[in-house]
């Protein structure tokens, strides 16, 4: 079996996988064709949100509640996120995952979109 989870190869293959020429994904054709056929503003702003994210390296930083405290390693940026797997992990543990900004307006918690996977035995300068 695969590691890879289907959350995960889904939305690299509408988010991220992209033809050369003009960075055109699944997701931005979504975006384009449900605009035009007048897709409801708050699903075109979810899947805005998706195409907007990506995958990344976050070293956590422990839990505030039920929410995880991420850092992402490339930039910096630190988020608490809702965890919807339900494994919130543990303070040092590097994490793959794909992070979503808020999705519901006006909330401030960030969401874990795909499973996060746990990368073992490395740290921050592996």
């Amino acid at each position: 079996m695969s590691p890879l989870t289907t959350p995960y190869f889904t939305s690299w293959a509408f988010f991220d996988a992209c033809l050369e020429l003009n960075n055109e994904t699944i997701g931005t054709t979504a975006m384009e064709v449900g605009a035009a056929f007048r897709m409801h503003p708050e699903l075109l702003r979810l899947i805005e949100l998706m195409q907007a994210s990506r995958m990344s390296l976050y070293n956590h930083q422990g839990t505030d509640d039920k929410l995880v405290i991420l850092e992402d390693i490339a930039t910096g940026a630190r988020c608490r996120a809702i965890s919807p797997t339900g494994y919130r992990g543990e303070k040092g543990e590097p994490w793959y995952a794909r992070v979503l900004p808020p999705a519901i307006l006006g909330s401030l918690a960030h969401v874990v979109f795909t499973t996060p996977y746990v990368v073992l035995n490395a740290g921050v300068p592996d």
